[in-house]
């Protein structure tokens, strides 16, 4: 990806006709730790939730045009690009092998005799702590399987198991029952739904599901395995880091 390049929401800046000025300041996730006075303790007492807060990140970029409309035109695949109602996948040019999950805060656009036609303009996002890894496929298996987490974070994969009637799987030891698998069943441990495609329609397969909790990669190495007529099981990892 070249120098000031960024992809989001699957649009490339070269089809937005934009581009990141300047390097952005990123900061750290903060870890969510609330400290609280104890009677009789001297000093405050943190309490951990094992979870971090969104970060903001400040973007100053142009957009191109040729013509007072053109850039005006320009302007508005930029808005559309980056606004929705819930998080967009961002991939900047200065960390290309991750995605990061960014909403739309602002968009202020400020023109400039200085350049002309195109207009620059200020984003700010509100960036998810957690950014996925970009270059990964889904992993396939027709037998037991051991997974290497690349990271020092857990991750919350997407698992679709190919069979028919009941199943138990095994991920690290803990055991995930399912109750009358229909062909496949996709176990989604980020959203903690479990669910059938149909074409291109979801089917709703809670109810298949026995185990009140879902499947985690652990960091280092994960052992996979199962029991019943499953002829095969794709893992999406999901692999994912804090920076």
């Amino acid at each position: 990806m070249d120098i000031g390049g960024f992809i989001v929401n699957g649009i490339g800046s070269d089809e937005l006709k934009s581009h990141i000025q300047h390097r952005p300041q990123i900061v750290a996730p903060r870890r969510k730790v609330s400290f609280r006075e104890v009677s009789g303790r001297s000093g405050a007492v943190p309490f951990d939730e094992n979870a971090y807060e969104n970060t903001t990140v400040s973007l100053t970029l142009v957009t191109y045009g040729s013509s007072e409309e053109e850039a005006n035109y320009n302007r508005g695949k930029v808005f559309d690009a980056f606004n929705s109602g819930g998080y967009v996948p961002f991939i900047p040019y200065f960390d290309p092998d991750k995605i990061y999950m960014v909403h739309l805060e602002s968009m202020v656009f400020v023109g400039s005799r200085v350049y002309g036609h195109n207009q620059p303009y200020e984003v700010t996002l509100t960036v998810k702590p957690y950014k996925y890894e970009r270059l990964q496929e889904p992993m396939a298996f027709t037998s037991s399987a051991t997974l290497l987490n690349p990271y020092y974070y857990p991750s919350k994969p997407l698992i679709t198991l190919y069979g028919t009637g009941d199943s138990t799987l095994s991920v690290n030891g803990d055991q995930f029952v399912f109750k009358n698998i229909q062909g496949s069943l996709v176990i989604d441990s980020e959203t903690e739904n479990c669910y059938r495609m149909n074409g291109g329609q979801i089917i709703n397969e809670n109810k298949k599901m026995y185990t009140l909790d879902f499947p985690e990669l652990k960091p280092e190495t994960n052992i996979i395995s199962w029991t019943g007529n499953i002829t095969k099981i794709e893992i999406e990892p999901r692999w994912q880091s804090l920076i």
